[in-house]
Parts: structure tokens; sequence; C-alpha cells
């Protein structure tokens, strides 16, 4: 599993108002650069859960994907 851990796709965390973090049901994986998704819409910590997407199972998961953030990352490279 190939995971740059500085740089790599992960499921957003929200949190409840008892402070309870969850991942919503229909969420997307969104790229997250030093704790902000290049889409702008969340910032988080990496270690809150293991919900890495591995970067050789990008094209596997396209449909998963946050289309802003996959447009943004692919002008990066």
């Amino acid at each position: 599993m190939d995971i740059d851990y500085e740089a790599c796709w992960q499921l957003p965390v929200s949190s409840k108002t008892d402070h309870a973090f969850y991942i919503p049901n229909n969420a997307k994986f969104h790229f997250f650069v030093d704790s902000f998704s290049l889409c702008g819409k969340y910032e988080q910590t990496k270690l809150v859960f293991n919900n890495f997407l591995s970067n050789d199972k990008e094209d596997e998961k396209y449909d998963h994907l946050c289309k802003a953030c996959l447009k943004k990352k692919q002008k990066l490279e």
C-alpha cells in the first residue's frame, strides 16, 4: 500500500455536538496536503482514522473522489 501521509486521499471526518467523530455515509475521498483539502472545503489532522486511499488504488475509486480535488491534483502533476 503506497501512502504519502503528507499528501494523500482521505475521507473527511466530521464531529457531532458531543465531539464524537464519524465519517458521513456519502463521503467522498478528498486530497489532503498538510491537513487541507485541495478543494478548500476541509481541514483535518491526518491520523484521526485509518481512512486513507492508497495512491495505487486511485484509478479504481474514481467515482468516489472529489472532482475538484482530482482536477487540482492533476494540474499539480
